[in-house]
């Protein structure tokens, strides 16, 4: 009997041994795929933009020589959602990724400011992808983003008060910066806020220019987590949005609309244009003729100060007449926000200061970012999740699509700037791309617009 044991162990173990050794070799097969795979995925990120050769082989051979496996669940997050997922699930998954950048990018944010103010426009550019390429371990970018720790953002405490919100039972804080679809944003909350005193109101029954005076909070008035301030209280479970924009279109918006003169040729005031393309005499339709002169002269006579070229510095970027329809030129405007000295947001008209400053970006807990590109489907996705569809909107008439024949005209609007010139507005909002999720070809492609 021993014998027949001992000759069947003899004859199990090296079969035992075959499945083990053919076990671990397709494991170590997996395991080395998933790898590589992952590491292909962080490579092929690096070809969505347009900087020089060394510039790219460099990153990718820092990806592949120093790549750490991604950190919780953000492995997956650069597959398309889109193929896998439902239009409801595409938006929050959207949502999710702007957020994981955002707090990812406020653990490093001293670094951040000081790469904004000292990097090359390169080291900008790659710092800008390494941050959003959420398959790269925070090491790494701690690691490239070394050499330019800078002080903890101060909050300016004469900053402008832009962020407004109400209360139970609707609890949603918000903050949009001017020409980020700002008037329609808050006609929509104010039908909130009113409901909680229960009038009942549509955002389409509001006067804009009687919203804007309201009492608003600044972003050094919340307390050091984020959650709390004097107007709204604690707003640790609130919805808490930042409703934004690109950039560059941003800024486009604030020349073409606060440049204008509305004057005629020989210097009289166009009234009907006024009346027409502003919102100073909105909710006066059936007011007499003299109020509504009367408004629109208030709100001319206020712009022709607040943006006038010399309160600024802009005229001093002139090269040569300013049409009479214009208070200072597109060239002027993108030239003196381009040598702009970084950060310094008190010297900038509140208009084209920056998401970051404006919203306290970092210092209140926010925690969800809606694009200005998307707005259509975003807030409509806002609006079904808090139940709110029959009762208000905000931002429903933006979309990110544009015709073949405006796509022209942007072209032209920015091709006709020099790539330095480009390169200085992409460093004055480098932050606002960065955090807000605006991925690095939204901005080389409008650099690569540029002349030389």
């Amino acid at each position: 009997m021993q014998n027949f044991n001992t000759k069947v162990f003899l004859y199990i173990i090296p079969i035992l041994l075959f499945f083990m050794i053919r076990e671990n070799y397709w494991i170590d097969k997996i395991d080395e795929t998933e790898r590589k795979s992952k590491l292909n995925l962080s490579v092929e990120l690096s070809t969505d933009i347009q900087i020089d050769n060394r510039e790219r082989i460099e990153y990718e051979k820092m990806i592949q020589e120093d790549f750490i496996e991604p950190e919780g669940d953000n492995s997956d997050k650069n597959i398309a959602v889109e193929d896998v997922l439902e239009a409801g699930d595409e938006i929050k998954a959207r949502f999710d990724q702007r957020l994981k950048i955002l707090n990812r990018a406020c653990t490093v944010l001293p670094q951040l400011r000081g790469a904004n103010d000292l990097a090359s426009h390169n080291q900008l550019i790659r710092i800008h992808r390494l941050v959003q390429d959420l398959v790269v371990n925070i090491s790494m970018l701690n690691q490239n983003l070394e050499p330019f720790y800078k002080k903890k953002t101060i909050l300016n405490p004469t900053q402008y008060p832009i962020i407004d919100g109400a209360g139970d039972p609707y609890d949603i804080l918000y903050c949009t910066p001017p020409k980020c679809g700002t008037t329609s944003w808050k006609m929509g909350v104010q039908v909130l806020k009113d409901r909680r005193k229960g009038m009942g109101k549509k955002p389409e029954s509001y006067i804009p220019r009687n919203l804007f005076y309201q009492k608003h909070v600044k972003p050094s008035q919340f307390s050091s987590d984020g959650n709390f301030n004097p107007l709204h209280g604690n707003i640790t479970d609130w919805l808490k949005v930042l409703a934004v924009r690109n950039p560059w279109d941003r800024l486009y918006s604030a020349w073409k609309d606060k440049s204008r003169t509305f004057r005629f040729p020989n210097g009289t005031v166009n009234w009907d244009k006024a009346f027409r393309e502003t919102t100073w005499a909105w909710g006066a339709e059936n007011k007499s003729e003299y109020v509504i002169r009367e408004l629109l002269e208030i709100g001319l006579n206020g712009h022709d100060i607040k943006f006038n070229a010399s309160r600024f510095g802009i005229d001093q970027f002139e090269t040569g007449p300013v049409p009479y329809t214009r208070r200072f030129t597109w060239e002027a405007m993108t030239r003196y926000v381009a040598q702009s000295t970084v950060g310094d947001e008190l010297n900038q008209e509140h208009h084209w200061r920056t998401h970051f400053y404006h919203c306290g970006i970092c210092s209140v807990d926010y925690n969800l970012i809606t694009q200005l590109e998307h707005s259509k489907e975003e807030t409509n996705w806002i609006l079904e999740m808090k139940k709110w569809k029959e009762i208000t909107h905000f931002g429903r008439q933006y979309t990110h699509e544009r015709s073949a024949e405006e796509e022209q005209i942007v072209g032209k609007i920015w091709s006709s700037l020099s790539k330095n010139t480009l390169k200085g507005i992409y460093r004055h909002f480098w932050l606002d791309f960065v955090l807000l999720g605006y991925d690095v070809s939204k901005a080389t492609d409008i650099i690569n617009l540029g002349h030389d």
